[in-house]
């Protein structure tokens, strides 16, 4: 009996891209970013993971008097809904770094599901700063423009 082979998969794969960071008021500071892509297995898997635990806490309720009558309901549609909203993820951002364009310091984003821009408050001085790709400006997945837009 000849063993037919498995279906290739899409890579999973990390890269580092260049990112721009910028605050309002000061001139942007180039920074990098670790990405981590999910392949179609990984995002299903994780999608599984996160229902599975709301439908857990929703069995688990089925033996807590008065709130067995509504909560495995409820979670059954929540795990509807945290599905679909992880299965759309299609990166994570492992580790963005760089310069606040405010005061210097040295900002550390910690991971977390990848959305274009990053917002993230700096340590030093709070403001807030916005992380996006520094070539590059994704409008969506799969979905790339070109930056256009001149650093003055």
């Amino acid at each position: 009996m000849e063993r037919t082979p498995e279906p290739t998969l899409e890579p999973t794969f990390e890269r580092t891209i260049a990112t721009r960071i910028s605050a309002q008021g000061h001139d942007d500071t180039a920074g990098i970013a670790r990405i981590h892509e999910l392949s179609d297995e990984a995002k299903t898997s994780r999608a599984r993971k996160a229902a599975g635990v709301c439908v857990g806490i929703g069995v688990a309720s089925l033996f807590i008097p008065l709130v067995h009558f509504v909560l495995p309901w409820l979670m059954l549609i929540i795990a509807t809904i945290v599905y679909g909203k992880v299965v759309k993820q299609g990166a994570i951002l492992l580790a963005a770094t760089g310069p606040c364009p405010g005061c210097g310091a040295r900002l550390e984003v910690a991971e977390q599901t990848l959305e274009w821009p990053i917002e993230w408050n700096c340590g030093g001085c709070r403001k807030r700063t916005l992380t996006q790709p520094a070539i590059a400006i994704a409008t969506g997945i799969g979905e790339v423009k070109q930056d256009t837009t001149e650093a003055s």
